[in-house]
């Protein structure tokens, strides 16, 4: 039985990121070990590859960034020149560079090496390979220290029993992972919703389409969408009602609806 293949599918699902909004978005975790201040381009290929500086600042050694960037971009990241002899320590003075692209993965970390010889790209399919690779290893080690000759079938048992607990324990980690992140995003929604109802200074968000509405009247309304998801659609038309309906509706719904917007 191929193991590792079921293995790698498994953990991979574990870490699949399913709450990115934007299917080609992709967060990267920068970390500069090169031994020298770093910057950090994105190479415009549609601009005859024009280096575009990420980080303002750099990236001093020890020191990290997270970049928000999109599927297929790439970057170069660069050795920064000393202040005092405006020179860098690569062969002939020249700054050592590398590049790197961001791929269809989550969880991609970067991590650039001393003198940036090499730059090491891990993502959630490396991390589920490995972590595959370990498990496989640690059970086999396990059967293979209380093998039986005379008991195969009991051999094979043992080994699935080490792959399931294994399993087990790692969908519970990626379980209580799920429920943080659905705790944390519901706290702040209600703060968030809170802010928005007493602030009367608020931003109104964009508009990301404009729309045609017919009301029941069979006049037509222009409908400007602010936000629309498959669970929550928020549209704005002009003049929908009058001070005295908003203030009619406002008393009738004042004793269901607490300050927060909470039901």
């Amino acid at each position: 039985m191929a193991f590792l293949p079921l293995l790698l599918s498994i953990f991979s699902l574990l870490r699949f990121n399913a709450f990115a909004l934007n299917p080609d978005s992709r967060d990267l975790r920068i970390i500069n070990e090169a031994g020298f201040k770093c910057n950090i381009y994105w190479i415009n290929r549609w601009k005859n590859d024009e280096l575009v500086l990420n980080s303002e600042e750099g990236v001093f050694h020890g020191a990290e960034t997270n970049i928000n960037s999109y599927l297929g971009h790439e970057f170069e990241v660069q050795e920064v020149p000393s202040k005092k002899t405006g020179h860098c320590k690569g062969p002939d003075n020249t700054c050592r560079k590398g590049q790197f692209k961001v791929n269809p993965n989550d969880e991609q970390l970067v991590v650039l090496e001393e003198g940036l010889e090499r730059i090491v790209h891990t993502d959630n399919v490396t991390k589920a390979r490995d972590q595959a690779k370990r498990v496989l290893q640690e059970c086999k080690a396990g059967a293979i220290e209380q093998f039986d000759d005379q008991d195969p079938d009991a051999n094979m048992i043992a080994l699935l029993s080490c792959l399931d607990t294994s399993i087990e324990e790692a969908v519970e980690e990626k379980k209580n992972e799920i429920e943080f992140q659905e705790n944390l995003r519901m706290n702040m929604g209600s703060k968030l919703a809170g802010y928005s109802c007493v602030d009367p200074n608020v931003t109104m968000s964009e508009i990301s389409e404009n729309k045609t509405w017919t009301d029941p009247s069979h006049k037509r309304q222009k409908a400007m969408m602010l936000f629309d998801k498959p669970t929550i659609k928020i549209v704005y038309v002009k003049d929908f009602a009058t001070q005295a309906e908003c203030k009619h509706v406002e008393e009738a719904v004042g004793t269901l609806v607490d300050v927060n917007g909470q039901d």
